[in-house]
């Protein structure tokens, strides 16, 4: 008696409608059998379970923790929307850059937060000032890291460049990739160092490295 021929299986692929359900997903540069999600920077294969697998990824912790940060960013871009150069918005936002461009512990925002309607009692703006370590870590986070990376990205876009990378070797936690650009920057006629991003790349090979570097370039 012969044997049975295996059903041949038959690779998912992404289906275009899917965008309306998820709004996380958008086409992959690895092709229709993957999806590349926009909260997690990555992407993930869909030739297995198809819709299935972006159920699965969709309740991970990573990618919750992903969305909760985009949530975030997007709150927080609303809020600067409303930026008047003279308003409370603009304070609190001056604040928090000098304290990242200073290199000062965000624990001090909480410290001027309590101070400031104490030092400028006359001020309105001082009165409702309100700007602690969590707003103040947020709004580098969501509203000033992003433009500097378009700023970073746009010199890139428009001249050559040149990159150096690094990768964290941290066995405790996960593994941060370095990427760096040395770019001229026209303002000042000099070739300068910028930040590009640091995604994590918790595997060193150079396939995973390259994957990581093409999806911050792409």
């Amino acid at each position: 008696m012969a044997t049975p021929s295996k059903m041949k299986k038959y690779a998912c692929k992404f289906q275009s409608e899917w965008k309306q359900e998820f709004q996380f997903i958008q086409d992959s540069s690895k092709g229709k059998g993957y999806v590349a999600c926009k909260f997690c920077r990555t992407d993930f294969s869909i030739e297995h379970g198809g819709r299935n697998d972006i159920i699965i990824h969709e309740r991970r912790a990573k990618h919750k923790a992903a969305a909760a940060q985009h949530r975030s960013q997007s709150s927080i871009m609303g809020h600067l929307a409303k930026w008047r150069p003279d308003g409370v918005i603009y304070a609190e936002t001056k604040m928090t850059m000098l304290i990242a461009a200073s290199n000062i512990p965000f624990s001090f925002a909480d410290v001027y937060n309590k101070s400031v309607k104490n030092m400028y009692p006359d001020s309105e703006i001082a009165c409702q000032y309100s700007n602690g370590r969590t707003k103040a870590t947020q709004i580098v986070k969501g509203a000033i890291a992003p433009e500097l990376d378009k700023e970073v990205m746009e010199l890139c876009q428009n001249q050559p460049f040149g990159l150096m990378c690094d990768e964290s070797t941290s066995r405790k936690m996960d593994k941060e990739f370095v990427i760096l650009a040395r770019v001229c920057d026209p303002k000042t006629e000099e070739v300068v160092t910028k930040f590009l991003h640091m995604p994590v790349c918790n595997i060193g090979a150079a396939e995973n490295l390259f994957e990581s570097l093409n999806t911050v370039l792409r």
